[in-house]
């Protein structure tokens, strides 16, 4: 697949971005960096929605249900898949590290 901006050769997995020997040619960086700028786009998309509801809510429970909208809108290329998979883990490791943080903090009461 190519971009249709600059010709160049876009990656169709995160898999084939990467080389054996731990380091990314300049053309596998730039790849990697589109990566990068698709999983923001995820980001930005699934976030940006107007949540249902206000006040105290389930946090854990809501971030998971947020798979589900990554991945609805995403469209059903391997590439847009992944961005969207991956940026749903990025936002559960920072939830997972935020309960876990309030798990070992001490109270305030």
């Amino acid at each position: 697949m190519a971009d249709e901006q600059t010709g160049d050769q876009i990656p169709v997995s995160w898999k084939s971005l990467v080389q054996g020997d731990g380091y990314l040619s300049p053309e596998q960086r730039k790849a990697f960096e589109y990566a990068i700028d698709l999983v923001l786009g995820r980001l930005h998309a699934t976030l940006d929605q107007p949540t249902q509801g206000s006040g105290h809510f389930q946090f854990d429970r809501y971030v998971d249900g947020l798979e589900t909208l990554f991945l609805r809108d995403a469209t059903a290329q391997d590439l847009q898949s992944d961005a969207a998979v991956t940026a749903f883990w990025i936002v559960r490791l920072f939830a997972d590290r935020i309960l876990r943080a309030a798990d070992t903090s001490p109270s305030m009461h």
